[in-house]
């Protein structure tokens, strides 16, 4: 019984470990950047944490409309209990590959809208795929 027991704890944390990378860099990123941090902050912020980053730029829904958050044109946003009108909105993308185990890359997204930082981030996490150059 105690041998079942021990077996079933081993494929529990052996199945939930890949999401454990992302969910814990997730947490850090948003100590790091959080909603309402500029985006020349933001940016810098995760550049001198060794991410690559670029920027996505839209100033009107057509341009995004196969993003989930084009909606937010339409509806606007609520800071700080007030409506707000999106004027524009960008994708901060970086990317990293962890030092410690060369073959994780992680892949972040922050949305930011009207100059801030504003929802949730994705961070995608797996392995590095090679490309050649032909």
């Amino acid at each position: 019984m105690k041998s079942l027991s021990f077996i079933l704890l081993i494929a529990l944390v052996g199945c939930s470990k890949s999401e454990v990378p992302a969910t814990h860099m997730s947490q850090r990123i948003q100590q790091w950047v959080p909603n309402g941090t500029t985006m020349e902050s933001a940016r810098q912020i995760m550049e001198q944490h060794q991410f690559a980053c670029s920027v996505q730029s839209y100033t009107n829904m057509a341009a995004m409309i196969q993003d989930a958050a084009a909606y937010l044109w339409q509806t606007g946003i609520k800071r700080n209990g007030k409506s707000e009108a999106v004027t524009n909105m960008c994708l901060l993308n970086c990317r990293w590959t962890d030092s410690s185990d060369h073959s994780r890359l992680y892949d972040v997204t922050l949305r930011v809208i009207n100059g801030e930082t504003d929802g949730p981030l994705t961070v995608k996490d797996g392995p590095v795929s090679v490309t050649s150059g032909l």
